[in-house]
């Protein structure tokens, strides 16, 4: 589910961007922020509904497994897009990029090309 989140607003991005390529820089930032809201939002209702379940690991397990199940979809997905839909190879490969540096892409500074964006010298 968490991937699906990821997925519909870097497509949405990209969708409306082929017809007008200067609104990338107006369509991230919000589109990221609703992803981030519902990935909290579904996170934070599955671990209400997992509490108390002898499954759950707790909180530091379940982050380090979420973080394994999603770098092991994300391979999947590239696999599979590079195969059936090489144009949409980058929103799998964008996730991956967020979880090597979740703060840059959490934060939607990227270019229009999915890069991630210089950093302002300090």
């Amino acid at each position: 589910m968490l991937r699906s989140f990821d997925h519909a607003a870097w497509t949405s991005v990209f969708r409306f961007t082929e017809a007008d390529p200067v609104a990338f820089d107006q369509l991230l930032a919000p589109a990221l922020a609703w992803r981030d809201a519902s990935r909290a939002a579904f996170m934070e209702e599955y671990r209400v509904a997992m509490a108390g379940c002898p499954s759950w690991p707790g909180e530091p397990a379940a982050e380090q497994l979420l973080r394994l199940c999603s770098v092991s979809r994300l391979f999947e997905e590239v696999l599979r897009e590079a195969g059936r839909r090489p144009a949409m190879l980058r929103v799998p490969l964008h996730g991956l990029r967020e979880l090597a540096r979740p703060s840059a892409a959490s934060r939607g500074e990227v270019d229009e090309n999915g890069q991630a964006a210089a950093s302002p010298a300090n």
